[in-house]
């Protein structure tokens, strides 16, 4: 079944979702779109930290720099909202993101290398 990389993807509490798929180059080509779920509706409940997770799918890499983007308006536009995250450094990473329930996220890939037809997946849980 082919993946359709315009969906927005809905992840869920504890759930993993595979948010870039087999990345061999820079962009947005293999990123999936996602939004959070919303926090519970506790006094004093805060946005959920989001755990991704690099995973090498073939090959070797060397480099993987990604900037987290968040659009506000549909996936329409996006806008930077981490910038350098360098996954081949540190294959975990876990963020705060609190752009609120509408916002759509999305990873561009800014640096890849690699050898042996590198592949690389990121994945993500609430």
């Amino acid at each position: 079944m082919a993946i359709d990389f315009d969906e927005v993807r809905h992840m869920r509490f504890g759930q993993s979702e595979k948010v870039v798929v087999e990345a061999t180059a820079t962009g947005t080509a293999t990123s999936r779109p996602f939004r959070l779920p919303r926090p519970y509706r506790h006094a004093g409940e805060t946005w959920p930290q989001v755990m991704f997770q690099f995973v090498v799918a073939n090959g070797s890499i060397s480099a993987l720099i990604a900037t987290l983007q968040v659009s506000l308006d549909g996936g329409t536009t996006y806008s930077t909202f981490v910038a350098g995250v360098d996954f081949a450094a540190v294959a975990a990473q876990a963020l705060n993101l609190n752009a609120g329930s509408d916002a759509i996220y999305r990873w561009n890939i800014t640096t890849f290398t690699g050898a042996d037809t590198p592949k690389a997946n990121i994945y993500a849980v609430v």
